[in-house]
């Protein structure tokens, strides 16, 4: 067994539920591994750390105890996913600088998911197998974050699929 760590955001909005309550539903469903934030807008963000067999057991379980606490509440999205190059820098433990600079002299070469104001917004598994393909010097990365990064990328385009085609 190991653990993992990793988010998922919800929002729980029209549920009349307080956020004791909201706390008290999730941790008897068996989020007790989870550090609950409520944003008073109607979003949690449930940072775990879960132990399992491996990082598929480890969301999927935790998936499944949201679902039955608060089965009316929507996934928004799975984390690591959208980062920016300081998250980038943060997972690679170097400096932000660092991933500026190989960005900038094309050792590496990321494609921005999209851009907001100044800052670039990837996705975490593609910068990863990017970083990886390149074998640069003095970066590395957790081994785990790779599958956890590549289910998470997953999970949010299966749920962006599903709200574009609910929006049809």
């Amino acid at each position: 067994m190991k653990d993992y760590e990793f988010a998922l955001r919800y929002h729980v909005g029209s549920m009349d539920l307080t956020t004791d309550q909201i706390d008290d539903a999730l941790f008897e469903a068996g989020c007790d591994d989870a550090l609950v934030s409520h944003n008073g807008a109607g979003l949690i963000e449930l940072d775990f750390t879960r132990e399992a067999e491996s990082v598929a057991e480890a969301v999927e379980s935790a998936m499944e105890c949201v679902k039955n606490a608060l089965p009316n509440s929507v996934l928004v999205e799975a984390k690591p996913d959208y980062v920016g190059v300081t998250d980038v820098a943060e997972y690679c433990k170097v400096s932000r600088q660092y991933i500026q600079k190989l960005l900038s002299t094309h050792v590496i070469n990321l494609v921005p998911l999209t851009v907001v104001g100044k800052s670039s917004v990837y996705r975490l598994a593609p910068a990863i197998a990017e970083i990886k393909k390149r074998e640069v010097p003095g970066l590395t990365l957790p081994p785990e974050l790779e599958e956890l990064s590549a289910l998470t990328m997953k999970i949010n385009l299966q749920n962006e699929q599903a709200h574009q085609l609910a929006t049809l």
